[in-house]
């Protein structure tokens, strides 16, 4: 049984206003990836899906933008902290 999360963490270092990298808050699996590159997406709208210790973990937007680029895909390992897409936040 797996059970779901979204948290603050589900940002990892991101301010709302700006873009960057969204990086991985903790070690896991890539369970799904929701965004495509180049796609508009809203505050909040999830983005990627990871599991750690049976423990799904959503990667929200942080803000209203452009993902940009998606580093992992379903099934990849990755690291805590390591960078798991880019987002662009839209001209305010």
């Amino acid at each position: 049984m797996a059970h779901f999360v979204a948290s603050p963490a589900a940002h990892a270092g991101e301010e709302e206003s700006e873009g960057g990298k969204l990086t991985a808050a903790m070690p896991g699996k890539v369970n799904a990836v929701l965004a495509k590159a180049g796609e508009t997406v809203s505050k909040d709208a999830p983005l990627m899906v990871m599991e750690a210790m049976k423990m799904k973990h959503a990667i929200n937007a942080p803000g209203d933008g452009t993902s940009s680029e998606i580093f992992y895909g379903v099934g990849d390992q990755v690291q805590e902290g390591a960078p798991l897409l880019t987002f662009e936040a839209a001209a305010v």
